[in-house]
């Protein structure tokens, strides 16, 4: 099977219509007033969450920090800052499950509590891909009370 590129997200994005993925209200209101580059990093990202996780939801944590959940329980921040695109996990499994996966996972500067991409080509999508699918497999303890 091919590796996804960032090019081919955007394609597939410009056909996506809706997104099917439930937003809380302080979410949809904080990604509407997005810049376009970042809605369009954001949307790369939720796009592949939806894709890979049953029942997906955003919510909104801190000021510019999209909380992933699965059932209701927070599985991963993820936040579009100036220089990167920054992952904050958020539950114990997912940890566990970044942990598996850091060295497939792509170019990444390891922050104190986060993961930094610089580009999105920086993220091997495949990996991403597995790393949703086996999230939205788990049962999920919030770890940093996010």
């Amino acid at each position: 099977m091919p590796g996804i590129t960032v090019m081919q997200i955007r394609f597939k994005l410009k056909k996506l219509d809706v997104m099917m993925i439930k937003f809380s209200e302080k979410a949809r209101e904080q990604y509407d007033n997005l810049n376009v580059a970042d809605k369009e990093r954001m949307d790369m990202v939720f796009q592949l969450y939806e894709e890979c996780v049953p029942e997906p939801e955003i919510g909104i944590v801190y000021p510019n920090i999209f909380n992933l959940m699965f059932s209701g329980v927070p599985a991963l921040g993820v936040s579009p800052r100036k220089a990167y695109l920054s992952f904050y996990v958020a539950s114990v499994e997912t940890l566990k499950i970044f942990r598996d996966h850091m060295s497939e996972l792509g170019k990444v500067n390891k922050g104190v509590g986060c993961l930094r991409f610089r580009k999105m080509s920086d993220i091997n999508f495949d990996t991403l891909r597995e790393i949703f699918t086996l999230m939205g497999q788990s049962q999920h303890s919030v770890l940093y009370g996010l």
